[in-house]
């Protein structure tokens, strides 16, 4: 079985023949080792401003091949090549031969020039005609060179890849004008097969985009990094993963798209997160991208699933013990006694799975999931340095979440993340000596000149608020008010811009849960907007930097800043803040 990449094929093919080859590729056996590239875009073409390969396919021991495929009706007429029939037939003076060869040359041009160790490797190009039994005779291909439809479901994809190849050996080793072919080392090895999937698969290979992320100020498309590969292929390898990293590391992407792959797989889905905000935001970006598949997933907040499973309404004044307590327990027994017909998800995935790794919550998770915890597959997505806030109780005893998830004897892969892809590096240094994260992070993988870290100390709530309403001002010309977002360690009322959004004079301010057609910053408190991010933070409110819920709160609101951060703190907190610097310079961190 041939490793795919992408590994689900997209919705957006409509060829047949490709749909078909994709799944051989995929489950035929005798590829096993092979690497086979989809819909592969040529951008630097040899003849057209943009090209693209329907399949490139990589054999160690072998060689590489290109693959043009043809699905319907195809016939040559007066030196023009004639695709499909009736009035939906097209011509073209360029046939499939040429097209494969076109692309194929195109591509040892782009392999060679980034990797030059490559140009001794056999590259050769084929087509397949999966609708047709295709048998002419032409000096313009050999007859080795196609695959027909008869011989396609007589010998399968494997022989009939290897067939082109052999005779691409053959041909160039009887042609004594390619001096540079070597019968032994014209065959890719495993690490060549390395370095030609570190060339082409970052051209196609992106993490799910959204309308969101296509605004922001630096308005570029965020490649994965090689260790966020590594995780995809993790993801594709092991049926249970834990994914642990500090917060910027990518884990909600990563999380997304897990999903969309296990819903391009036509596996029903569930994919549950603990933040209200953060729910809302997966289900509202990602609906457009589950419009045709809507009955196979559910994103959102996991509390929010499970008053949908019950029916349950939130009650006034509703204590923290009806949503950690009450609420799952009751799910639970009306799943036993039969009153709740659960769901049984053949694919789950938890972001924020350090607020969620609790019994109860575990219970739930084993009985929606097709085979169980145990048995079934998942991946939760977690960040348990300092983000845990939600399994910490209020008096300060910090619980190990992830004994608890130990406990449950169950088998699963582990898998670090520690490259952030979120924070400037002035930031990302910032969190590690203010927050002391430890390790810190292994590469900030945005090096972009980005903007020092500014803090401010405030004697009291009116020196605050001057403070905020000079940096909103100042952040609204830089940034615009949609992308300038405050946060407080305290609740919305309490905070210094809600105090400010009742002024009613200079930049405005709105709640962050508010839907506004006004134009406003808006503020939210750190707990409610963990898990988001925005390209300009401002934290307010901080009294308190040594006790470690503080420091948590910290963490959180420095991490959600992606290019420029300003802290206001109070004035008692500049002698701990200076000494928390100077410690963490002293350790060396």
């Amino acid at each position: 079985m041939a490793r795919m990449i992408p590994p689900v094929i997209s919705q957006a093919c409509v060829s047949p023949g490709e749909r078909m080859l994709f799944d051989r590729f995929r489950r035929t056996p005798e590829c096993q080792d092979w690497i086979v590239f989809h819909s592969l875009g040529v951008a630097d073409h040899t003849r057209r401003q943009m090209g693209e390969i329907d399949f490139l396919v990589v054999i160690p021991g072998e060689g590489i091949l290109c693959l043009e495929v043809k699905s319907g009706a195809v016939e040559r007429k007066n030196g023009l090549w004639v695709y499909g029939r009736g009035i939906q037939a097209t011509k073209s003076s360029v046939g499939p031969f040429r097209q494969a060869s076109d692309a194929m040359h195109s591509i040892i041009k782009a392999a060679i020039g980034r990797e030059p160790s490559l140009a001794g490797l056999l590259f050769w190009s084929g087509v397949i005609f999966t609708g047709i039994d295709f048998e002419e005779e032409s000096p313009e291909w050999h007859q080795w060179q196609y695959v027909n439809r008869s011989q396609l479901l007589r010998n399968g994809i494997a022989v009939c890849c290897l067939r082109i190849l052999a005779g691409a050996h053959n041909h160039i080793q009887a042609t004594p004008s390619c001096s540079w072919y070597s019968p032994s080392k014209s065959r890719p090895k495993p690490e060549q097969v390395k370095r030609l999937i570190n060339i082409f698969r970052p051209d196609f290979e992106y993490p799910v985009l959204f309308k969101s992320m296509l605004a922001d100020s630096e308005n570029r498309i965020r490649r994965f990094t090689e260790e966020q590969f590594s995780a995809l292929d993790i993801m594709q390898e092991n049926p249970r993963i834990l994914f642990k990293g500090p917060a910027g590391t990518g884990k909600t992407f990563l999380a997304i798209e897990m999903v969309r792959r296990s819903v391009g797989q036509k596996k029903n889905t569930v994919h549950l997160c603990y933040n209200r905000h953060l729910g809302s935001w997966i289900s509202k970006e990602t609906e457009r991208i589950y419009s045709s598949d809507s009955d196979l997933v559910f994103c959102g907040t996991f509390h929010q699933y499970l008053l949908t499973l019950s029916g349950s309404a939130v009650p006034d004044n509703a204590q923290p013990d009806f949503w950690t307590e009450t609420l799952p327990l009751v799910v639970i027994e009306n799943i036993f006694n039969g009153r709740i017909q659960a769901p049984c998800f053949q694919t789950l995935v938890i972001d924020e799975a350090q607020d969620l790794l609790s019994e109860n919550y575990l219970d739930i998770f084993d009985l929606l999931l097709e085979g169980g915890l145990g048995g079934g597959q998942w991946a939760m997505f977690g960040d348990f340095e300092r983000q845990a806030i939600y399994t910490s109780s209020e008096i300060g005893t910090k619980q190990d979440t992830l004994a608890i998830l130990k406990k449950r004897r169950m088998s699963y892969v582990s898998y670090p993340l520690r490259i952030n892809c979120r924070n400037t590096p002035q930031i990302a240094t910032s969190v590690e000596l203010c927050c002391g994260l430890n390790p810190g992070y292994s590469r900030v993988l945005n090096e972009s000149l980005g903007i020092d870290v500014h803090v401010s100390f405030y004697k009291n709530m009116n020196n605050q608020r001057n403070l905020l309403r000079s940096l909103a001002s100042k952040f609204s010309e830089l940034y615009g008010v949609s992308d300038t977002i405050v946060l407080s360690t305290k609740k919305d009322s309490e905070s210094c811009a809600y105090s400010l959004s009742k002024e009613g004079r200079g930049t405005p301010f709105r709640p962050y849960r508010e839907l506004s057609q006004t134009p406003s910053i808006r503020f939210a408190s750190i707990h409610a907007f963990k898990g988001l991010e925005a390209p300009a933070i401002i934290l307010t409110d901080i009294e308190n930097i040594n006790e470690e819920f503080s420091k948590a709160l910290l963490y959180i609101g420095m991490t959600r800043a992606r290019l420029e951060l300003v802290l206001l703190l109070h004035e008692r907190c500049k002698q701990d803040w200076q000494s928390t610097l100077l410690r963490s310079i002293r350790q060396g961190n």
